[in-house]
């Protein structure tokens, strides 16, 4: 192997422990990149592949649309009145709220179409519901956690489904529908393990009476639940499935033109 083959393994290599040391990833995924040209002796090659995925047509508008539908959707706290709404059946499911919250919050995933902002809207009111039922804060974060990993991939607007299916040749709702089930599964097979550790071995649902006490929880002023807002974030979701399926001719289509 050529000394450019093992200097590209090693920079993967820092990557790698730079992104789980958890520094910044785009100035890292960026140097890591840009040493990688430089030793091939085409360093400018980093800043035309940027540019080109900049000025990418399938790709720019998908990531425009949903950052910013993301934006409005934290802006006007639908967000807060839609995992509010979920969230107010739940108080009295002991144990069980560990699998059910992974499930919500994935979905609630699939609406939002933004991990951080789904892990930050579910977390605040899902995670005090746990708590105050009996379970351990660890368990109640590990349950909104498995259920913001893949919820956006189900949504035609997500830019990732985008960008993949025009890559496959394929249609956006025919890729989403040969994904679906292999993303459905993993969150279940997470859902179903993280439940059994939390309620089987490590008790999580049964914490001793010093434990709450030392949480020091507080009653909240109940939120009052809009459901207009609520309903808000599905309604895209809901006009592009529609679209799809019954309107196909209706000129609601997320894939730019070529």
């Amino acid at each position: 192997m050529t000394w450019q083959i093992w200097f590209a393994c090693a920079v993967i290599v820092l990557a790698v422990l730079a992104l789980v040391k958890r520094y910044e990833t785009r100035m890292v995924l960026v140097l890591a990149g840009l040493a990688m040209c430089a030793a091939a002796g085409e360093p400018i090659k980093a800043f035309q592949a940027f540019v080109k995925g900049m000025t990418n047509i399938t790709l720019v508008p998908a990531i425009c649309s949903a950052m910013g539908f993301a934006a409005v959707v934290t802006a006007t706290k639908c967000d807060q009145h839609l995992v509010a709404a979920v969230a107010a059946p739940l108080k009295k499911l002991g144990g069980l709220l560990i699998p059910v919250t992974t499930v919500l919050t994935f979905c609630i995933n699939i609406a939002i179409m933004s991990a951080a902002g789904t892990a930050a809207t579910a977390g605040a009111t899902f995670i005090p519901l746990l708590i105050r039922a009996g379970i351990r804060p660890a368990a109640a974060a590990a349950a909104v956690g498995g259920g913001t990993m893949s919820g956006l991939l189900l949504n035609p607007g997500c830019a990732h489904d985008i960008y993949v299916a025009k890559m496959a040749n394929m249609d956006l709702m025919a890729f989403i529908g040969w994904a679906a089930p292999y993303v459905v599964g993993l969150v279940l097979l997470a859902t179903i393990v993280n439940a059994a550790l939390a309620i089987f071995h490590y008790k999580d649902h049964m914490p001793s009476a010093e434990e709450m006490a030392n949480l020091n929880l507080s009653d909240k002023e109940a939120f009052k639940i809009n459901y207009l807002c609520a309903i808000a974030p599905l309604v895209p979701l809901m006009i592009l499935m529609s679209a799809s399926i019954w309107f196909p001719k209706a000129g609601i289509d997320w894939l730019p033109p070529c």
